[in-house]
């Protein structure tokens, strides 16, 4: 019998016999280089070579960043910004929830943590106005996956890497088709909110309450700004951009918007790990 067959044997038993999946695959890999007798020297250079690509940081920094933001309040200024802007048409806050997926994808640029983020407080409030649970399920999952698109996307970065492809180039490519999506999203969330009646009418678009929102928000606003300007204007390269966006959550929630507790940041960390894991897992 083949070592091939032996394989594709084992993998067959221990699935009929319940083992899991994982420990299934991992049994049967181990089992194959075991077989065709691979020094496992090779196996752990292969490994550190693969994780070893300075870059890499910019993922699990853009998460925690992300992360920070949402569990320090930054996040929610950024969602009263775009409710003063648009929040008093007829299916706003759905519009609301697409345009706050779009700048927490500039500054995590990660899809899962966006949609995590923006979802946890968008999706209530839309229930509230009488949107249908799975639309607003459906508007938060489609606009957080803006965060593969828009830059700094991390699947862009991992692209990047694989393909030796720059990866400024690959955020200023992803920028304008990002912009395409955010605009059909808003539309399709538009026409089918107004269809169905859903959403309230608040008060009217008022200047003041505009600026009043836009000056506590400042500093939530102005770390997509810092962190593309800054790529894109050749002050830093992502990975540096990814570690001025953590320097500069810490700072502002810390001290400025006063949100953020040890308790917060260990959470935020594990929060990383977690969503750091499944990307490279996929």
């Amino acid at each position: 019998m083949s070592d091939i067959s032996i394989v594709l044997l084992a993998f067959v038993i221990l699935t009929l016999i319940g083992i899991p999946i994982f420990a299934t695959v991992g049994i049967a890999t181990a089992l194959a280089i075991w077989l065709i007798d691979l020094p496992f020297t090779l196996l752990s250079q292969v490994g550190y070579t693969a994780l070893e690509p300075f870059p890499l940081l910019t993922i699990p920094l853009f998460i925690f960043a992300g992360r920070l933001m949402e569990v320090s309040g930054i996040s929610e200024r950024m969602i009263d910004v775009a409710k003063v802007m648009i929040g008093n048409y007829r299916g706003g806050m759905g519009m609301v929830s697409i345009l706050a997926c779009t700048l927490f994808a500039a500054l995590s640029g990660s899809g899962p943590a966006t949609t995590a983020a923006i979802g946890s407080i968008t999706i209530p409030a839309m229930k509230k106005e009488g949107y249908s649970s799975r639309f607003a399920a459906a508007v938060v999952a489609s606009a957080g996956a803006l965060g593969s698109v828009i830059p700094p996307s991390n699947l862009l970065i991992v692209y990047g890497l694989v393909s030796a492809t720059s990866i400024p180039m690959l955020f200023m490519a992803g920028l304008i088709p990002g912009m395409v999506i955010v605009f059909f999203l808003l539309a399709v969330s538009y026409v089918t909110a107004r269809k169905n009646n859903w959403g309230m009418i608040s008060e009217k678009f008022n200047w003041k309450c505009f600026f009043n929102v836009f000056w506590e928000g400042k500093w939530a606003l102005g770390t997509p700004i810092i962190i593309l300007g800054g790529i894109y204007g050749g002050v830093f390269t992502p990975t540096e951009a990814a570690g001025v966006a953590v320097l500069y959550s810490l700072i502002v929630g810390k001290y400025i918007y006063k949100g953020l507790t040890a308790a917060n940041i260990l959470a935020s960390l594990k929060f990383t790990a977690l969503i750091s894991g499944l990307l490279w897992r996929c």
